[in-house]
């Protein structure tokens, strides 16, 4: 009786699908066991045997339990292989983008190029005081001279002055939403 001859796998790829079918916990590891030297390829030709993979999953491999395979969730028949692929695709290039975006907002922090929200209220809020106040004083250091100007009566300065700070109020108001 001839020997029979074992079943070849081109890749890795390969493999690990003839195992996961056989019932194995085979996931991207073997990729990394096969560089250690535990998968060895076929001498005669490259790939790897059935049995070689066998073998290698009897040594670094656990089964998959049936209650595991049951507590998997089903996958929708709608959803092809290329579509799956498509969507992983797209998935990551989403977070690569994101991943860019959080980068530069940090390096932007870092190089004092953004400042907390708190910071920048407090420092716009300190300066609309300063811009009010210069408004007030203004109004007030050349009131007589507005008076001049419009050949009005010294006497009723605080009344201009009265009316220029209101005025101001609502000016500064548009500011102030």
């Amino acid at each position: 009786m001839a020997k029979r001859q074992a079943k070849k796998l081109k890749s890795l790829r390969a493999v690990e699908h003839y195992l996961k079918k056989k019932g194995w916990n085979a996931t991207s590891a073997i990729y990394r066991h096969a560089k250690a030297g535990f998968l060895k390829q076929n001498t005669n030709g490259g790939g790897y045997t059935t049995q070689a993979a066998l073998a290698y999953a009897h040594n670094h491999l656990r089964k998959i339990s049936d209650k595991e395979i049951e507590d998997l969730p089903p996958v929708p028949e709608a959803v092809l292989p290329d579509r799956l692929v498509m969507a992983k695709r797209i998935a990551e290039a989403k977070k690569i983008q994101a991943q860019a975006r959080l980068y530069e907002r940090r390096a932007d922090i870092q190089e004092k190029q953004w400042m907390p929200a708190d910071t920048l209220e407090k420092a716009l809020a300190q300066r609309a005081a300063t811009f009010k106040s210069d408004i007030e004083n203004f109004i007030r250091a050349n009131a007589s001279e507005m008076c001049h100007i419009v050949e009005g009566n010294d006497l009723m300065i605080p009344d201009l002055i009265d009316f220029w700070l209101e005025k101001s109020e609502i000016w500064l108001g548009r500011y102030a939403n």
